[in-house]
């Protein structure tokens, strides 16, 4: 599935409409229509990590890395404020 397709069917699962998506990534609903239905040039590396985000799912995904369109999971914080070496004590 390319990038296109992608975008579309994880925008939609997110439950978003065009001019939705488009406000959440500082892009006009033109802008996104012209993505998703016509021969828009692909998008910047910073706007893909947006529509990732706005999205609810990871870089990787959107680009066909991976076929699981599940975000990232978050980093933890380190228990007891030992940071890295909390894990070695």
């Amino acid at each position: 599935m390319g990038a296109k397709k992608r975008l579309i069917e994880r925008r939609m699962a997110a439950d978003l409409e065009r001019k939705e998506a488009a406000h959440k990534v500082s892009k006009s609903y033109q802008y996104i229509r012209q993505l998703e239905e016509g021969p828009n040039e692909p998008p910047t590396w910073a706007l893909l990590g947006d529509f990732a985000r706005a999205y609810g799912t990871s870089d990787d995904y959107l680009l066909g890395l991976t076929d699981d369109p599940r975000p990232p999971l978050s980093p933890q914080p380190c228990p007891s404020g030992w940071g890295f070496f909390g894990a070695f004590f």
